[in-house]
């Protein structure tokens, strides 16, 4: 009987184990943001869903409106634009033309941000000599 005792807990165990794996897989799955392009942004279904979009701010675009701490922007691929608006301060080195990746949430035809992450451009590319 002790070792029909150490079988179940063994198994009960097991049990539990299992139940907290899968409980950890689907919060992190429901965490996952998905990062996606303008053009997918476009030709997607994302009305409504939180997600981060990558792109250039257009040229031209950029207005700050300090009284209402509203920035407003339109983002591309170089094939589609979105249009998108912050509210918040301007975050460094934010300029036209920049590569920024941008989460919130979409809303036909305007992208609401919650957050701008600017890109820097990497220190370590290598320069291509002739």
């Amino acid at each position: 009987m002790d070792s029909m005792n150490k079988q179940t807990r063994l198994a009960i165990g097991a049990i539990i184990i299992v139940l907290c794996l899968i409980g950890l897989g689907l919060t992190l799955k429901g965490s996952v943001v998905p990062y996606i392009t303008v053009s997918e942004l476009k030709s997607g279904d994302y009305v409504g869903e939180h997600i981060q979009i990558n792109g250039t701010v257009v040229t031209g675009s950029v207005e700050w409106h300090p009284k209402d701490v509203l920035l407003t922007f339109q983002l591309t691929d170089g094939h589609e634009v979105v249009n998108v608006e912050y509210r918040g301060s301007i975050p460094n080195n934010f300029e036209e033309g920049k590569m920024v990746v941008v989460g919130g949430v979409y809303e036909r035809d305007l992208f609401e941000a919650d957050e701008i992450l600017v890109k820097c451009p990497s220190k370590y590319t290598e320069e291509i000599e002739e």
